[in-house]
């Protein structure tokens, strides 16, 4: 099997979410395949975990310590196995109104559909592994890593043709749109990372849009996962789109191929045949499965971007990026694209290798600064929205009352320009604002209250982020109408379907495996150029 397509290392995918909709395509119920896909494969459900040579870079100590992702999606029961020890708070409650009584909904509960699709969202990137009576489950890729969720929807049922049943129909809290509303109490959370395994709208101006703007100003990175049928509805200008391919490094979905529609910001990763907690056709938690999807791939990716940070703390958000995009894949090669698998197959071995990230330019390398591409879609967030990086006029006011966040730190996070925003000891006071803002603590403490009392409010602490001086040189100046044929691309970055120097063209293939964990696998933990290697992020 060849390591390179067309010019690009190739990468897996993975599965989303429904309200908005899920990337998850097909789930297999009780390790019963139901469709064909998962079974011609004939792997384990864990394959991506060895692939990776996972154990082996967190045994290095690129295993997330330090670093906060935020989930976004639906909701979660934090009771699995699976779970149990993981650093896991849930930020309560929804940020869904449920219609039907007018009160928002619960997000940490033990009801399975309300829960499946976010509690194996969140193991794949935390899940220690453990299953009900002895059994093994899943195992997250950044077991360290900090982990706030945020539910944003109702809840879903996977369907037999791998789309999802609302089963709850809700409406955002005080008319805001909720997953905008989430991202923005992420960032004032201190996040690092968000994930979101989910389809939504973005249109440019939109509530979302000026939410993502704010989150990529800030230095937070927005990974997303995209349709599993090849429709391109979430597109995060700046932000990290994630396609799912399976054992065989093929599309998991027949339909998700990205030739169909114009993306340059993709990175493809494991999303097919992927071991899953829970049977969706009785609901009973016990049993394993198996789902394909974006979904699962877009945890996996924003996992690996909190190991890399783990070790190279002092890096920019911007150098994530960058480090992200040109170690696709096992092997060394120049920076490329390819229309189906992006930048190629995420790598979290081969950006720990490269080194520190601080080799490379701070500039974000995946925002579009044209006012509309080639198809006449307009960039949202807009270059021009990234840079101003404004903090969104409905959002609530930040609360000058110190405080601590669950873990009981106090701290504060800079603006991305350096202009200063939160200050130390500042926390936002989101919880009035919205309706909702009480923590429930999980994982090695115990769950605090799963059903909790709309309008209680609690402050939550701001987290520090490090290396969080970003876009300092990164916003290009828009420009009118769409890019011409051979206009230069953002920081080396080739034009969409050329190869970079030294790499095949289209539909050609180099030779070598696109990854095997023992040809970067060292012995002892990874020497970052500088910062600290383990404890929290200062």
């Amino acid at each position: 099997m060849s390591s390179m397509c067309g010019g690009v290392n190739r990468s897996l995918k993975g599965v989303g979410r429904a309200g908005v909709k899920a990337c998850a395509a097909v789930v297999v119920a009780g390790v019963v395949v139901v469709g064909g896909g998962a079974a011609a494969w004939g792997v384990d459900g864990s394959w991506w975990y060895g692939s990776y040579g996972v154990a082996e870079v967190n045994a290095q100590g690129a295993d997330g310590h330090g670093v906060t992702v935020a989930v976004i999606d639906s909701g979660i029961n934090p009771r699995v196995p699976m779970l149990a020890d993981a650093d896991l708070v849930v930020h309560e409650p929804s940020f869904c109104m449920n219609e039907a009584d007018d009160a928002p909904a619960a997000a940490a509960t033990t009801d399975f559909f309300e829960s499946w699709h976010g509690t194996n969202v969140v193991a794949h990137l935390v899940g220690n592994g453990q299953g009900y009576d002895g059994q093994s489950s899943v195992r997250g890729i950044s077991p360290k890593a900090r982990v706030r969720f945020y539910d944003d929807s109702g809840y879903y049922l996977p369907n037999p043709d791998g789309s999802f049943s609302s089963l709850l129909n809700c409406s955002s809290v005080n008319d805001v749109d909720a997953v905008a509303a989430a991202v923005v109490q992420a960032v004032d959370d201190g996040a690092d990372i968000i994930s979101i395994s989910q389809e939504t709208g973005a249109a440019a101006g939109s509530d979302l849009s000026v939410a993502f703007a704010y989150a990529i100003h800030e230095g937070v990175i927005v990974v997303h996962g995209m349709s599993n049928d090849g429709v391109a509805v979430l597109r995060v200008n700046g932000g990290v789109a994630v396609q799912a391919v399976g054992p065989d490094l093929e599309p998991a979905t027949p339909t998700a191929r990205l030739r169909d529609f114009s993306h340059e910001r993709v990175v493809v990763a494991a999303g097919g045949q992927m071991l899953v907690q829970g049977d969706t056709d009785t609901g009973d938690w016990r049993p394993l499965g198996l789902a394909e999807g974006s979904s699962f791939a877009t945890p996996l990716v924003a996992g690996m971007l909190a190991d890399v940070w783990s070790v190279y703390p002092d890096a920019t958000a911007n150098q994530l990026l960058q480090s992200l995009i040109r170690n696709t894949g096992s092997e060394d090669h120049e920076l490329g694209y390819d229309e189906i698998f992006g930048y190629g197959l995420a790598s979290v071995g081969h950006m720990v290798r490269a080194g520190d990230p601080a080799q490379y330019p701070d500039q974000n390398p995946l925002i579009e600064p044209w006012s509309a591409d080639r198809e006449g879609f307009e960039p949202s967030p807009t270059a021009e929205e990234i840079a101003a990086g404004v903090r969104p006029s409905w959002a609530p006011a930040l609360s000058a009352d110190p405080s601590t966040d669950p873990s009981g730190k106090t701290s504060g996070k800079a603006s991305g320009d350096g202009s200063g925003g939160t200050q130390a000891g500042q926390a936002p006071a989101g919880a009035a604002g919205w309706g909702v803002g009480r923590w429930v603590l999980v994982g090695g403490l115990g769950v605090v209250g799963l059903v909790l009392v709309a309008g209680v409010v609690t402050v939550v602490v701001v987290l520090t982020r490090r290396g969080r001086t970003v876009p300092r040189p990164a916003v290009p100046v828009p420009g009118a109408g769409v890019p011409p044929q051979g206009w230069p691309q953002p920081q080396g970055q080739p034009a969409p379907g050329q190869p970079a120097p030294g790499q095949p063209a289209p539909g050609q293939s180099a030779p070598g495996q696109p990854w095997q964990s023992s040809s970067w696998v060292g012995d002892g933990p990874v020497q970052p150029g500088q910062g600290v290697q383990h404890g929290d992020r200062p």
